[in-house]
């Protein structure tokens, strides 16, 4: 009796054609920075074009998809579709994956897809460390593991600048808005002095806090002039604000994220929050926001 080995090997993955409204993409917490992507109108204009050749990687969960890899091409032909209800664009290429893979491997395949773009920075890639310490709920000196573990691919002096800049987001709670356009040489001098002035650390996140909506370019010169004078710099009053806060609530039903920056406030947790009744979301949100009436003012949230 003989067997055929060829069915001892793992099947190969089929591209199935899957509708952009079922691809959730809140699993993984991405290293794109917020604002527009100058590469992404190039991109749409390829896919207009040419179609989209290089299929995205989602993973199957109950009613729908999590987006592994490829946020760039959903995000543009999302945008695609919006602009030109064109229901070519309604659908997009993709492999699917079956649940249950490990957080660090998807976040490898984030990291190591990214890896190719010229354009991401040291900020970024501090970031995506941070973010995956924080989801895996592993302790924050943890980090310099991370970056060793999740950009193994890299060399090992680009891991070195991963560190000094994860560092220095962590020790500045994550404050700096724009850690994408903060250049390595600045980023590796914070860390420095963060390390050597004692304290650095406390008029860094006071000049930070005093303008919490700041610019790119306005940030890089209240970082500069701290790291240069020790000061917070003249000028710079304004609304008091943390800029960035993020902390961790361990729940009963898991471990819950919580950014706060200006004019928004995030809670992640690895639930399907589309499946709660409207009323209840609607209930629990205005319960959040009458806790707050007293910072927020009186007229925050109904009665």
């Amino acid at each position: 009796m003989t067997s055929d080995l060829s069915d001892l090997s793992p099947p190969v993955p089929t591209i199935q054609r899957i509708a952009l409204q079922r691809i959730d993409t809140t699993k993984l917490i991405r290293d794109r920075a917020a604002g527009a992507d100058p590469e992404l109108d190039e991109l749409m204009s390829s896919i207009q074009a040419v179609g989209l050749s290089n299929p995205i990687q989602i993973e199957r969960k109950a009613g729908g998809y999590e987006l592994i890899q490829g946020f760039r091409r959903w995000q543009a032909m999302m945008d695609l579709y919006i602009e030109t209800e064109d229901p070519a664009f309604a659908t997009i290429p993709a492999i699917v994956i079956e649940p249950g893979q490990p957080l660090e491997t998807l976040y490898r395949r984030m990291v190591d897809e990214n890896l190719t773009r010229k354009d991401i920075s040291f900020g970024e890639m501090a970031d995506l460390a941070l973010d995956y310490v924080a989801a895996t709920g592993a302790p924050a000196e943890a980090v310099d593991m991370a970056v060793d573990r999740l950009f193994a691919s890299a060399s090992r002096q680009k891991r070195s600048y991963i560190k000094h800049f994860a560092y220095m987001l962590d020790q500045l709670d994550r404050m700096p808005l724009h850690t994408a356009m903060i250049p390595r040489a600045l980023g590796l001098d914070i860390a420095q002095a963060l390390r050597d002035q004692p304290g650095f650390r406390d008029t860094a996140i006071q000049a930070l806090r005093q303008k919490p909506d700041r610019t790119a370019r306005q940030e890089d010169a209240l970082l500069r002039h701290a790291l240069r004078h020790g000061t917070v710099p003249a000028g710079t009053t304004g609304r008091a604000g943390s800029g960035k806060v993020c902390f961790d609530l361990p729940l009963k039903a898991g471990q819950a994220r919580c950014t706060a920056t200006a004019g928004k406030v995030e809670l992640r947790l690895d639930h399907d929050f589309s499946r709660l009744d409207r009323r209840h979301l609607e209930s629990a949100t205005t319960a959040f926001f009458n806790a707050l009436r007293g910072a927020l003012g009186e007229d925050a949230a109904a009665p």
